[in-house]
């Protein structure tokens, strides 16, 4: 009895690390995930075959969507909320050398303390470094001042060259409206808790589903500082950049 628990527990411990592999391998190609591709990039130690019969079981849970007959598997919003509620953890805990080799090579880009006159440089790099829109709301003047419409158009026209035409305008007048609305909805934005991760469909700054949002308070609640970029944006990175940036406002 004791040994049949082990065995569950540790098959689903090792489905929860096949589930991440496959968001963070999707999130660097953009393809459908093979069960090789786990087996060779992702330190899982079992086979194809088990790691294909971990595929069906979480396709039969809902997590992962298969294209076609002879597709890898793709993340589905179920995956992205899974991926939404370890990414914080897994990173600052799991994570803790990459978090400080980021850290030291921003502190190497960015003054210790910054005057609020320097916020738009500040955002200029947060919104280079992530290739996103980088964004600050000052709760206390009601202002917001935002930076990188550039890197956020380049993105959008990278991952979508393949597209239609018509379907690459569109993409890029919801961004044109995201970034003019940005400041009317962000102040409606309500951050219960730090770092706040809203992915796909769940992100209210644009009508569509490619994209995500990460946003985090300063300690004296003055600011908050955000990323809207794609959904298949370095979430660990960009987080640990957030938090870097946000101690040095």
């Amino acid at each position: 009895m004791i040994k049949k628990l082990l065995d569950f527990f540790e098959k689903e411990e090792r489905k929860k690390l096949v589930l991440e592999s496959v968001v963070e391998e999707y999130i660097k190609t953009g393809e459908p995930v093979s069960s090789k591709a786990i087996c060779f990039n992702y330190e899982i130690f079992v086979s194809s075959a088990t790691i294909r019969n971990d595929f069906l079981k979480l396709t039969q849970d809902g997590y992962l969507h298969k294209l076609y007959a002879s597709s890898g598997r793709v993340p589905t919003n179920k995956a992205w909320k899974f991926f939404r509620d370890n990414i914080v953890n897994a990173v600052f805990d799991g994570h803790k050398e990459e978090v400080r080799d980021l850290k030291e090579s921003l502190n190497k880009k960015i003054r210790k303390s910054v005057k609020p006159e320097e916020l738009e440089k500040l955002l200029e790099i947060l919104a280079k470094e992530s290739y996103s829109f980088g964004f600050c709301y000052l709760t206390d003047k009601g202002e917001v001042v935002k930076k990188g419409l550039k890197y956020v158009f380049s993105r959008a026209l990278i991952d979508n060259y393949e597209e239609k035409a018509d379907d690459v305008l569109m993409t890029i007048k919801k961004i044109v409206e995201a970034w003019d609305n940005l400041d009317e909805k962000l102040k409606k934005i309500s951050i219960k808790k730090s770092p706040l991760i809203l992915i796909g469909k769940e992100n209210p700054f644009i009508k569509d589903d490619d994209f995500s949002s990460l946003m985090t308070e300063t300690l004296d609640k003055k600011y908050v500082l955000g990323i809207l970029g794609p959904k298949r944006m370095s979430y660990d990175r960009n987080l640990v950049l957030l938090d870097t940036i946000a101690e040095m406002i």
